[in-house]
């Protein structure tokens, strides 16, 4: 089993912008982009479990973020976007099954969200 994490964070003034993944299986290609405007982040052919957080605080000290959790199964690609307004993500999986007897597939451990706190 491969394991790889990885994560940048930068600040400008009281904003702060942030890209982080954590991978516990295999992964064809990660990149992640931080300025001092965006973080950005995408990635293709992870293979198990991950997470993905793409997030910014803005200077009101909001957050917002795009979240994307893989518990099973295939992830053939993932962009998200964060900036001081808004967050985007795109993600598309294949599913796994979870049984090969029962050919049963569990398409609610792989998620995507926005999340504003």
């Amino acid at each position: 089993m491969l394991t790889l994490m990885r994560s940048l964070s930068i600040c400008e003034g009281d904003r702060k912008l942030y890209a982080n993944a954590d991978v516990t299986a295999g992964v064809i290609s990660l990149m992640q982009r931080v300025d001092q405007y965006e973080a950005r982040q995408s990635c293709k052919g992870v293979q198990g479990g991950a997470t993905f957080y793409t997030g910014s605080v803005n200077p009101d000290r909001e957050k917002i973020c795009a979240y994307t959790v893989v518990g099973s199964g295939n992830i053939y690609k993932m962009r998200q976007l964060a900036n001081s307004l808004d967050a985007f993500y795109d993600a598309g999986y294949e599913y796994m099954p979870v049984s090969y007897q029962t050919r049963e597939y569990d398409i609610n451990i792989n998620t995507s969200s926005i999340q504003r706190d």
